[in-house]
């Protein structure tokens, strides 16, 4: 796999980022009108479901076309036991930190007060397939999005890729409210160089399925 993209593939990265988005943004607006209402976290995981149809078929097409690279291997490569501790140590202390979080949020919000400490809400909006939608928003955002963008860049333009993954995949977040979208950047940003430095993909999972299952758990949302 070549260091760098050609013009062609350059254009196809950025092409691929703007019609992701733009579908997305007629994705939620349709959502929207189908329910007669904005979008809200209630509905927002409908648009979100779409999505991932959506991703699939222009990734396909993209990639079929010969306009994105998508290098996979990261998938097949068993963590080292070191990567996998860090992945657990980070989830742990997000844990805790969304612990505290909650213990000082409920002073200041007497609905959030009112909600069980915590509740698996495993069957919430089909959070069964959450699992399965961590890994694949991963594989998204990794192989496709951040691993073309760092092709992109230079001396001059280093961790770009990171920025633009983490503001590109805050933006696909737009059904959600602004909180969840700045949250959903710092995440992929933070992750972004984990992933960058150990390319270890089931670590990446073990923190993004923490920061996306557990807030709604401990009631924060």
């Amino acid at each position: 796999m070549a260091d760098k993209l050609t013009g062609k593939k350059t254009i196809g990265i950025v092409g691929y980022c703007m019609l992701i988005l733009s579908l997305q943004a007629i994705n939620v607006r349709t959502v929207e009108f189908i329910l007669g209402e904005r979008a809200v976290f209630g509905n927002g995981f409908i648009s979100t479901k779409s999505l991932i149809v959506i991703v699939v078929i222009v990734t396909l097409i993209f990639w079929k076309a010969g306009l994105i690279d998508i290098d996979i291997s990261p998938l097949k490569k068993l963590p080292k036991k070191r990567e996998i501790l860090i992945s657990l140590g980070l989830a742990a202390a997000f844990m805790v930190i969304l612990i505290l979080f909650r213990q000082v949020i409920q002073v200041f919000h007497p609905e959030i007060a009112s909600r069980p400490f915590f509740r698996w809400y495993f069957m919430y909006h089909t959070r069964w397939f959450y699992p399965v939608n961590v890994v694949m928003q991963e594989a998204f955002i990794r192989f496709v999005v951040q691993d073309n963008l760092k092709k992109l860049e230079d001396e001059s333009t280093k961790y770009a890729s990171l920025l633009l993954s983490g503001c590109f995949f805050a933006a696909l977040h737009m059904a959600y409210p602004w909180y969840m979208m700045i949250g959903t950047a710092f995440y992929c940003i933070a992750s972004g160089n984990f992933y960058g430095r150990y390319k270890c993909f089931w670590g990446l999972c073990i923190l993004h399925f923490v920061g996306g299952f557990f807030p709604r758990c401990f009631g924060i949302i």
